[in-house]
């Protein structure tokens, strides 16, 4: 999640705040037993279009599945930019040659 503009990473975690989200490669719930503390959601990849940022990240619980989610920034004059969440379809996992940002 590094790559991501530090604007990008706090709308993605607002986005996921009931369940949480995890790093690459950090522990996530991935079945439907719940332990304290360990986020649902374990974040996948972002790719880059433009300016706007698509995420993808997968979400554990007895139907663990793949989601997206895009990032699309917000200008207003004299601020710094803002992101909104704009929910994806489920996408298949990536492949593991695939092109992504960390």
């Amino acid at each position: 999640m590094r790559a991501l503009p530090a604007a990008a990473r706090l709308e993605l975690t607002r986005f996921l705040a009931t369940g949480g989200i995890a790093d690459a490669g950090q522990r996530h719930d991935a079945i439907d037993v719940r332990h304290p503390g360990v986020p649902r959601h374990r974040f996948v990849q972002a790719d880059q279009r433009g300016d706007v940022w698509i995420v993808r990240y997968e979400s554990g619980g007895i139907a663990a599945r793949w989601d997206s989610v895009s990032l699309v920034p917000v200008a207003a004059a004299g601020r710094p930019p803002r992101y909104v969440s704009r929910a994806g379809d489920r996408c298949p996992a990536p492949l593991a040659a695939a092109t992504s940002r960390r």
